[in-house]
């Protein structure tokens, strides 16, 4: 017999149909319900802290999807179910971006929350870092990625969102080869300036956290524009310039340290020190000037701080059709479909639409 206060968090999952699909810019929108009765798994994508992801075929339309059950027995408060709620509204407000996870649905039974989206079988931007000659992306891939990443971001930025997670394996490539950003468990709504109202919440990866984050300073948009320095800095050196954490509180103790005290200087002194894993970089000064504005650990002289054209108008970007770049209407650079899920879907590139999403935009949960 279900207990009041597990009705009460149940009643506040219940989805409703809606008539227009979702955009970039609406905002508390409802999701429809899909029913999951006719999907046949095909494999396994991912497995997240409190749900595993599987790719699946609705047998009566034969129509792929990305789906993400999360058990109910792990929403045992009402802060849990807010998570829940608030991550759906998040998928929901962004379904309108082309480089944001689209939802198409929700469902649930007694025992499970599933989310249902586009599968984007590309693989995982980390898988393609490390199996890249030599471990890490050249120039001209990257910044290809990296202006898709910054399209991506505005768009969350313009719906009243912070990311708050930005990272390798929290971008995905779709079958044609774009990218997806995915996992909005740690997005929420807060004002998208520097000088505004801050958010106080510690949330995200260790390597990847702002300054003011990790110092718990509070915090603005401006954490998601320093997290796509790192990720630049990732995909063009094959590591960032903070090290991953890896849970042992002695070492994690420190690198929030370096993190939370960073300087202008002392990130400069780590850019060096990696730069020489790239044989292209060090010769460009415009991405040496790019990925210093990025990382600068005061947010009020961050690039970006002032919105997203201050990043897009970059020299390194000069020329570039943004329209074009969100739209994905530019042609990606060629990547290793073995790393995704292509061959084990039976799809070929041709097939998929090009608004696919992924499978780890629950992972968070």
């Amino acid at each position: 017999m279900v207990r009041p206060k597990e009705q009460l968090y149940q009643q506040t999952l219940i989805v409703q149909q809606h008539k227009e699909p979702p955009t970039a810019h609406q905002r508390d929108l409802a999701v429809p319900s899909i029913d999951t009765s006719t999907f046949q798994q095909i494999v396994p994508l991912g497995r997240g802290r409190h749900g595993a992801v599987y790719l699946c075929r609705d047998t009566s339309s034969g129509q792929l999807h990305a789906v993400k059950s999360v058990p109910r027995s792990v929403i045992r408060d009402a802060d849990a179910a807010a998570r829940v709620m608030r991550e759906k509204e998040m998928l929901g407000a962004l379904s309108g971006s082309p480089g944001i996870a689209t939802l198409r649905g929700t469902w649930r039974d007694p025992f499970c929350l599933t989310f249902v989206l586009e599968p984007a079988l590309g693989g995982p931007l980390h898988k393609h870092i490390r199996a890249a000659r030599d471990g890490h992306l050249s120039l001209v891939t990257s910044l290809f990625y990296m202006a898709e990443l910054v399209s991506a971001v505005a768009d969350v930025h313009a719906a009243g969102v912070v990311h708050r997670d930005l990272k390798a394996s929290n971008v995905v490539l779709d079958a044609r080869g774009h990218i997806k950003v995915v996992d909005l468990g740690c997005a929420r709504r807060i004002p998208c300036s520097a000088s505004g109202d801050l958010a106080r919440t510690y949330c995200g990866t260790l390597h990847c956290m702002a300054p003011e984050m990790v110092a718990r300073r509070g915090h603005s948009c401006c954490v998601d524009w320093w997290a796509l320095g790192i990720l630049l800095v990732e995909m063009l050196a094959g590591q960032p310039p903070f090290p991953y954490g890896i849970g042992e509180d002695e070492q994690d103790d420190a690198i929030r340290t370096s993190i939370r005290d960073a300087t202008c200087d002392s990130v400069t002194a780590r850019l060096s020190h990696i730069a020489s894993a790239c044989a292209e970089w060090p010769t460009f000064p415009a991405v040496h000037n790019l990925i210093g504005g990025l990382l600068q650990p005061e947010p009020l002289e961050r690039l970006g701080h002032g919105g997203a054209r201050e990043v897009q108008s970059h020299a390194c970007f000069e020329g570039w059709d943004w329209d074009a770049v969100r739209s994905h209407g530019l042609e990606p650079p060629a990547f290793c479909k073995a790393l995704g899920e292509l061959e084990a879907a039976g799809v070929v590139a041709g097939d998929m639409d090009i608004t696919d999403a992924d499978q780890q935009a629950f992972a968070g949960f």
